[in-house]
């Protein structure tokens, strides 16, 4: 594995099956201010016309990340069609500046193949990822995903959760308030706001219907949102101009790296360096040796010793007396 290396903060490197820990602290690898963004793209013609404008979509993203000080951005391209998911390089990259996005838009070939988003956001998710940045996934489909919570489902919530991903959701998905279209164009929701393209306070926008297919829920848990993709073709230039800004806008809100990641160096199925970063459990178990590992994870030892506690107090609480102090 030795053979295997992974780039570190600092322009550092680290080989394979070694962790690097990246916090505040002053002993890590520094958290750093800039942003991973993976763009998927369900390769159906439905998504033909829309996909000309991700360069735009790109572009306004990467003005919103800097505007909140996030530099030296990366952007990737995942496509998923017939065969499955598949990574579109840039100049040889996988990820790579923003002015160079288009360049693998170019090979994206569409057709009528049944597709599977899931898949798609689970090959995202372990896409090469930067050592201790800020990380997003953008899925731009036709539909919407299968209702049915399967076993990869539950997979993806999970690693979205402990990797820190934020996963948005632009789709051909008119929003309805109860069985009617609304007064006004309504953008796009995340789980705390409605976007809609003009300021509203119509009430009646409270009873709005949230779409709830799996992938909805994947991007509300993870901090994301969703956005209806018809308005990057808008008619009117103003209204695109718009949809885009506020769009950029929301995904720069919420890309933050975490506070403290464990990263370790490791290879894909291809043999391409990959650093893994999760959140960190917490202070005792991510500073334990290394070779614990492999005879019980961390995390379960905790939770074996948080039980054992629990289960002291609980008979405790039954058998023993309760003493009260007063000041």
């Amino acid at each position: 594995m030795e053979c295997v290396q992974c780039s570190a903060p600092n322009a550092e490197t680290f080989v394979g099956g070694e962790t690097i820990r990246v916090s505040t602290a002053p002993e890590d690898y520094e958290v750093q201010s800039s942003a991973d963004t993976v763009i998927i793209v369900e390769e159906k013609s439905c998504n033909t016309l829309v996909t000309k404008e991700l360069g735009d979509l790109v572009y306004e993203v990467e003005n919103s990340l800097m505007k909140k000080g996030l530099i030296s951005n990366r952007y990737g391209l995942v496509g998923y069609g017939k065969h499955g998911p598949n990574s579109y390089t840039m100049e040889g990259q996988l990820l790579n500046e923003a002015s160079k996005f288009n360049m693998g838009v170019e090979s994206l070939k569409f057709s009528s193949h049944f597709t599977d988003a899931m898949q798609a956001i689970m090959h995202s998710i372990n896409y090469p990822f930067r050592s201790g940045v800020a990380k997003n996934i953008i899925l731009l489909q036709c539909g919407r995903c299968s209702d049915t919570k399967t076993l990869l489902y539950h997979n993806v919530k999970s690693l979205l959760e402990s990797r820190d991903i934020k996963l948005h959701i632009l789709r051909d998905q008119e929003f309805k308030v109860g069985n009617k279209s609304p007064k006004q164009k309504i953008l796009g929701i995340d789980s705390a706001r409605k976007y809609v393209l003009r300021n509203s306070r119509d009430t009646a926008l409270d009873a709005l219907l949230t779409p709830l297919d799996t992938c909805t829920h994947l991007a509300l848990r993870s901090n994301g949102s969703i956005f209806d993709s018809s308005s990057l073709i808008a008619k009117k230039i103003r209204d695109k101009k718009y949809f885009l800004k506020t769009v950029s806008s929301r995904i720069s809100e919420s890309a933050e790296a975490h506070e403290c990641q464990v990263c370790k160096c490791v290879a894909d199925e291809t043999g391409y360096a990959t650093s893994v970063c999760r959140k960190c459990y917490s202070e005792f178990s991510d500073y334990l040796p290394g070779w614990l590992n492999y005879i019980k994870h961390p995390s379960h030892i905790q939770q074996e010793i948080t039980d054992n506690v629990k289960e002291l107090i609980n008979k405790a609480d039954k058998d023993w007396p309760i003493l009260s102090f007063k000041a």
